[in-house]
C-alpha cells in the first residue's frame, strides 16, 4: 500500500497529547478494536503499562509504601512528561523522603 502512497495514521495519546504514528497495515483492525492495545505496542509498552503511564501523566511516581502499608503518592524527581521507554526504565525509583532514610518497604505488589 505504501508504495501506492496509502497509509494509516492515528493519534497516540501520551501525557505530552498525541504523537501521530503511522500503522502498519496488519494493525489498522486491531486499533480499530482496541486503539489503547496498539497504542501501546507503538510506544514499546504493554496495554496495562500505557495505562499506567497515562494515568500517572509521564511522572515517577515513588514506588516506597508508607509505614501504614499504602503506595507514597510522591512524585520522584526529575522531569514530567517523558518518553515511555525513560519513564518505564525508571519505575521502582523513590521520592526524596523515602531516599533520605525514611522507614519504606518498595515491594509494589
Amino acid at each position: 500500500m505504501a508504495k501506492h502512497g496509502i497509509g494509516f495514521t492515528v493519534e497516540v495519546k501520551t501525557p505530552a497529547g498525541v504523537h501521530n504514528v503511522e500503522l502498519q497495515p496488519e494493525d489498522v483492525l486491531a486499533y480499530i478494536e482496541d486503539p489503547d492495545s496498539v497504542s501501546a505496542k507503538y510506544l514499546g509498552l504493554t496495554g496495562e503499562q500505557y495505562a499506567q503511564y497515562l494515568s500517572d501523566e509521564g511522572m515517577i511516581i515513588c514506588a516506597a509504601r508508607t509505614k501504614s502499608g499504602r503506595r507514597c503518592k510522591n512524585i520522584v524527581e526529575g522531569p514530567i512528561g517523558i518518553h515511555p521507554h525513560k519513564w518505564l526504565s525508571r519505575q521502582g525509583e523513590v521520592c526524596t523522603l523515602h531516599s533520605h532514610g525514611k522507614e519504606f518497604s518498595s515491594n509494589l505488589n
